[in-house]
């Protein structure tokens, strides 16, 4: 299995990341009969926790592309406050572009995987990938969308914070690839995605 992201701003900083897995890693095994399949397409998900922050006054934005052989579901996560600002799913083969982003710190978690589902408990909706493929991760980097101003010369210049991430798991034969990122991750369980 490889996993690969590659990051860019639109100040043209690039990089890419993947990585292996040699040996299987053990899968939990879970009920998920409360759990319901819903079709869900490439964009906002309807059923989250999530309720969507916009700021229209500036056009911040994060373009994910997902190159990967799963479906991605993706979270950005505010750090002053630790609350979702947004969760898109984004279907493999497809990008989305999360735009109007508030200013702020965020880090991003990921769901990788091929059966979605969702419940409600106590009125609030939960959403995991139920494949044995399904990934989860949290991102060690910080995407800063705050906007910064400077003086060069007589001009004041502006600079409105634009990210692309190339997210996907890929299923390679070959372990050898290098990971050659600065941007990082953590694995994390369904349940912290759901945080």
């Amino acid at each position: 299995m490889l996993s690969f992201l590659n990051a860019q701003q639109k100040k043209k900083t690039y990089a890419k990341k993947p990585t292996t897995t040699s040996k299987p890693i053990p899968k939990v095994v879970q009920n998920y009969d409360d759990y319901e399949s819903v079709y869900v397409t490439t964009g906002d998900l309807g059923c989250s926790n999530v309720v969507p922050r916009y700021d229209y006054t500036i056009d911040t934005g994060l373009l994910v592309k997902n190159h990967g052989d799963l479906d991605l579901v993706v979270k950005i996560i505010n750090l002053e406050d630790n609350i979702a600002s947004r969760m898109v799913y984004i279907q493999k083969n497809s990008s989305y572009e999360i735009k109007n982003i508030p200013q702020g710190r965020y880090i991003i978690k990921e769901a990788h995987g091929e059966v979605w589902k969702q419940k409600n408990v106590d009125g609030k909706c939960f959403g995991i990938f139920t494949d044995e493929n399904a990934m989860y991760r949290q991102s060690k980097n910080v995407a800063d969308f705050f906007v910064t101003k400077r003086i060069e010369g007589d001009y004041e210049v502006t600079n409105i914070p634009s990210y692309e991430l190339e997210l996907g798991i890929r299923f390679v034969k070959d372990p050898k690839q290098r990971n050659n990122s600065t941007y990082h991750t953590n694995r994390i369980s369904s349940s912290e995605f759901n945080q």
